[in-house]
């Protein structure tokens, strides 16, 4: 049986995909970590909920 790694989609996932996912996930912490730090500069609080995903207070 042929490993999932081995197929055309396998390797385009693992060559390509998650190493772009990996990027987007890094840039999306990297821009939380900026925005806490402003914030926190700023004397604000953030609160971050799925409830109020769009609202931060």
């Amino acid at each position: 049986m042929v490993e999932f790694y081995q197929t055309v989609i396998g390797k385009r996932f693992s060559m390509s995909q998650l190493p772009e996912l990996i990027k987007s996930v890094n840039r999306l912490a990297d821009a939380i970590e900026k925005a806490t730090n402003l914030s926190q500069a700023n004397g604000k609080v953030v609160i971050a909920s799925t409830a109020n995903a769009d609202r931060c207070e």
